[in-house]
């Protein structure tokens, strides 16, 4: 029973973390910038707006990946990921929240945390 509690608590972990990658995705439209410096004189400011944009991209990119590692995670008894690293992951509450409901599943008990 032991085994599959801490295989739950590694898949919830896995949701934890994705949602909280998932929420730090960065939204940024430079159309609408670019489109009001159409003066020559704004030449600077277009190019920093595009500037921005590259690096908008490679952070989206760098979490992408991180997501992508993390969804295709698989649980082991014998190590830990360093993939979670720099995530606020609430073990305890995680840890609990599974001994409390052992009939509800990994997503479900995600919801539960919420």
């Amino acid at each position: 029973m032991e085994i599959i509690d801490s295989q739950k608590q590694f898949s919830v972990a896995k949701y934890w973390a994705d949602n909280y990658l998932d929420n730090k995705i960065c939204y940024f439209d430079p159309e609408h910038l670019l489109s009001e410096l159409k003066e020559p004189e704004l030449s600077d400011a277009r190019c920093l707006v595009r500037m921005v944009k590259k690096e908008v991209d490679a952070y989206n990119s760098k979490i992408k990946a991180k997501r992508k590692l993390i969804a295709n995670l698989k649980y082991k008894t014998n190590r830990t990921s360093n993939l979670f690293a720099g995530i606020p992951i609430p073990k305890e509450r995680i840890k609990k929240t599974v001994e409390e409901n052992p009939d509800k599943t990994a997503f479900e008990i995600f919801y539960l945390l919420k």
